[in-house]
């Protein structure tokens, strides 16, 4: 990836080891395209039933792990008895 950011340009303009001909005829050969950007559906997103259905399901996923990883060690050292030394690298 790094020889590429070396070799290459953004435009054909802009690349320093291309000359005026292979220039003239890549930008002559390519066809104009005028590209319309879509807004983003804020509104359709927002109420999406699957989009919810996701964000409860990350929010739980991710509340119960942390849960879970904070807990550890102390259910080792108290339930199971175990030595806050061992108990640690959990």
């Amino acid at each position: 990836m790094l020889p590429w950011a070396f070799l290459a340009a953004n435009t054909p303009a802009l690349h320093p080891n291309i000359s005026k001909a292979e220039k003239d005829y890549i930008e002559n050969s390519l066809s104009v395209k005028t590209q319309v950007v879509a807004p983003t559906p804020w509104k359709d997103i927002f109420t999406s039933v699957p989009v919810w259905a996701f964000v409860i399901t990350m929010f739980g996923q991710n509340w119960g792990y942390s849960t879970l990883l904070t807990e550890i060690p102390n259910y080792l050292s108290n339930i199971m008895h175990f030595e806050m030394k061992s108990v640690r690298y959990f």
